[in-house]
């Protein structure tokens, strides 16, 4: 049987996580999930914290991060022999009976596996995001060093649609209440998330000139191809300098979006 968790960054959002448990309850989930909560935010909040209904195989996990990335990096010790890993945010619903179970069975190892999200799948990476672990060993990563936030999903995008090591299952839905979409949701968490978006912005454009093509390179020696360019005119290479110095103009998305 697949070993893996799930991840789920939080900062002061009680309701919400109290909607996601409640949707998760409904919709069936049974596979192990960690909270992340930073770990003075967990004690002056713990109240709040201990009173959620968390099922048998969830659990709280302190942190001494504060941002989605750096605590989904704090957690790479600890995650990255298994063989998958999910990440999930705090202000998602999920609607598809057994999704859990849908998204880990689409998992081979070698790929990542986003669902819809009523919005913006299969364009963008939505919804949820599960990694195989094969794929984020020879990646090294699911959150790229000097990501605070945003554009994690754009680095995604790119090396799945260079490689092919993207899948997306339209059949499990998970709706996300951003708040990009009202203004009721821009709370004091999502201004926190958004503050360095700057930096994020500036970190996605590095990452593109030095840390793309050798990501690619691994992805394609652990899919069992050689890398080399080939002669065509209308060659591999020619698309990804396309991507690297045309990058995508997107709206930045939460994380992975997630």
């Amino acid at each position: 049987m697949k070993q893996g968790i799930w991840l789920l960054p939080t900062r002061r959002r009680i309701e919400k996580l109290r909607q996601f448990i409640e949707a998760c309850g409904r919709t069936g989930m049974t596979t192990p999930l960690l909270i992340l909560v930073n770990e003075n935010e967990l004690i002056e909040m713990w109240d709040e914290y201990s009173s959620l209904p968390l099922p048998a195989c969830w659990a709280l996990c302190p942190t001494k991060a504060e941002g989605l990335g750096d605590k989904v990096r704090e957690q790479w010790p600890a995650v990255r022999n298994l063989d998958w890993c999910g990440l999930i945010v705090d202000d998602v619903i999920p609607h598809t009976y057994l999704w859990d179970r849908l998204m880990i069975e689409q998992v081979n190892g070698k790929n990542v596996v986003s669902c819809d999200d009523g919005k913006l799948a299969p364009a963008r990476m939505a919804g949820c995001v599960i990694w195989g672990g094969e794929l984020m060993r020879s990646v090294g990563y699911m959150f790229p060093p000097g990501f605070w936030h945003t554009y994690v999903d754009n680095v995604w995008e790119d090396l799945g649609n260079i490689t092919g090591c993207w899948d997306i299952r339209m059949d499990v839905l998970i709706t996300h209440d951003h708040g990009f979409e009202h203004v009721d949701g821009r709370d004091e968490t999502f201004q926190r998330s958004y503050e360095k978006n700057s930096e994020d912005e500036l970190a996605y454009a590095e990452w593109r000139m030095l840390e793309f093509m050798p990501a690619i390179k691994r992805i394609s020696e652990m899919q069992g191809f050689e890398f080399k360019l080939p002669k065509s005119k209308r060659s591999f290479f020619d698309k990804v300098k396309s991507l690297i110095y045309n990058p995508r103009v997107a709206e930045p998305t939460q994380g992975v979006r997630p």
